[in-house]
């Protein structure tokens, strides 16, 4: 579902039907596909049917798991979409933009997700997207600073990979960036990645193996309650 990064895409906080039986949360909708909430696993690559509520019709649409995670969530890719659903999908979008992205936009706490792997974004994202945040993903440091630059961030989530934590010293060099929470989530769990990644600049380290969706929610709500 890659595709969705390039097109519009929007908070779709509705229940949904898979295969007419199981119920799900929509996260978040796009002309190429959706993100839900489901307590169920479905294989990777499995087609499913999806039934979505819009404002006057429910729109039934085939689709393809592009990645699942137990109990979180997972992305499915529209398939084979019709000219008729392909404009249902356009106008739904079209007429909620200006709604969703400006609905109590400044009582909404923006969160910056940061990580090369797709799948590890939308994970993390889909747990804060349903905690109230507004959330915005980069994949690199040059798509984070350019997120930082429009936006006002209140919290910045770092995964950390191939570029280390040389990252962190440029966010806290930015304008307004100097006492914003960042917490680095991490593959690595040793003191001296701990410590390289404060003095970097994080405001806390949180090994990944033992970082859920919901432990860092919960963090960050703690970070921004004494910020």
């Amino acid at each position: 579902m890659a595709d969705n990064r390039k097109s519009h895409r929007i908070i779709f906080r509705r229940q949904v039907l898979i295969n007419n039986l199981i119920g799900a949360t929509g996260l978040d909708l796009s002309i190429s596909g959706i993100y839900i909430h489901t307590g169920r696993h479905f294989i990777t690559g499995s087609i499913v049917n999806i039934a979505l509520p819009l404002d006057n019709v429910k729109l039934e649409l085939k689709a393809r798991v592009q990645h699942s995670k137990h109990g979180v969530g997972m992305g499915l890719e529209f398939m084979d979409l019709k000219n008729e659903q392909k404009r249902v999908l356009a106008d739904f979008i079209k007429r909620h933009i200006e709604e969703i992205t400006s609905e109590k936009s400044d009582e909404r706490k923006k969160a910056l997700i940061i990580d090369e792997n797709d799948a590890a974004r939308r994970l993390y994202r889909s747990k804060l997207v349903l905690e109230g945040f507004t959330v915005f993903e980069a994949e690199d440091s040059a798509a984070a600073m350019a997120k930082i630059e429009t936006e006002k961030i209140d919290v910045v989530v770092y995964m950390s990979g191939g570029e280390g934590f040389g990252l962190l010293s440029s966010i806290r060099q930015m304008p307004g960036m100097e006492k914003v929470p960042i917490l680095v989530v991490s593959a690595k769990s040793s003191p001296g990645a701990s410590e390289a990644a404060v003095q970097a600049g994080a405001t806390e380290f949180m090994a990944k193996i033992f970082t859920s969706p919901v432990k860092l929610a919960e963090r960050i709500k703690a970070r921004l309650k004494y910020s």
